[in-house]
């Protein structure tokens, strides 16, 4: 299972921002060191601030879950 989080900055602090929406389940094996781009909409709602997008994934056991891996991507900055 996948999660994408929408995460605000407020000052050195990042917190998840609320949204009504699950993951598309979209995955790619990768070689190491390799990259991969994929596009996502974010919400009209957003107010203007420095946001960030976080996906994390884990196998589906209680251990596993406990200790998820995860990719964050760059900040992007909303302007009114």
């Amino acid at each position: 299972p996948c999660m994408r989080v929408v995460e605000r900055q407020s000052d050195s602090t990042w917190t998840q921002v609320k949204e009504d929406r699950i993951c598309t389940m979209i995955a790619h094996v990768l070689e190491p060191n390799a990259r991969r781009v994929e596009r996502t909409e974010l919400g009209e709602e957003l107010t203007p601030g420095t946001y960030r997008i976080v996906v994390r994934f884990s196998p589906d056991t209680p251990a596993a879950r406990a200790r998820p891996v995860g990719a964050r991507g760059a900040p992007v900055t909303v302007t009114p």
